[in-house]
């Protein structure tokens, strides 16, 4: 079983949880996390590419969400790759 979680990036709530099996990818739960007030949705590489999934093109509201994604990276004074673990968190343009 596997856990996904939409979190407002402002107030850092918990706004929608969802359950899948373990065998779901993260990009194909990504339309059950968002609100239609999110302007801006933040995830990690998981959900790279999830502005091309038709669910999303479909939808006019989350055609215009800015999507960002955070991908592995190699961070300063480490010998191995280390990777950014993000809820995926969802926020309105304030």
């Amino acid at each position: 079983m596997k856990v996904h979680a939409g979190v407002d990036a402002g107030s850092g709530y918990v706004h929608t949880i969802t359950g899948t099996a373990a065998n779901v990818h993260d990009i194909a739960e990504n339309v059950n996390l968002l609100r239609e007030d999110d302007e801006v949705c933040y995830g990690d590489s998981g959900y790279s590419g999830v502005e091309k999934r038709p669910e999303i093109q479909e939808n006019e509201h989350f055609r215009n969400i800015e999507f960002r994604t955070y991908q592995w990276v190699i961070m300063p004074n480490c010998s191995f790759l280390c990777c950014f673990q993000w809820i995926y968190f969802c926020d309105k343009m304030s």
